[in-house]
């Protein structure tokens, strides 16, 4: 899916989206994020924050990797911060889905 996307970092950004990484303490922190180091190091935050037609892309394609649920969603009206949510409850949990 990434390499389709020309391994653009906006695409990997939104595939890692409710991805968290474990501290040594315990405390989890989201794999990715715009505020911390290295990425707020970058000048060009456009070329990592994702738009939202990459946003409802992934939502799309990670509801068409569930096979569970009956209700799928239907991102194409919803805006950045709606897909963000979906999203964060809604991880990727398996290689497949990648």
């Amino acid at each position: 899916y990434l390499v389709q996307h020309s391994n653009r970092l906006s695409v990997l950004f939104a595939l890692c989206i409710g991805l968290e990484e474990t501290r040594d303490d315990g405390s989890k922190i989201p794999l990715m994020d715009l505020n911390e180091s290295p990425f707020s190091l970058m000048k060009k935050k456009k070329d990592i924050k994702p738009s939202v037609d990459i946003l409802r892309e992934e939502v799309q394609r990670r509801s068409e990797r569930d096979t569970v649920s009956n209700n799928k969603p239907k991102p194409k009206g919803w805006n950045a911060t709606k897909c963000l949510d979906w999203l964060k409850a809604n991880p990727i949990t398996t290689d497949r889905d990648v």
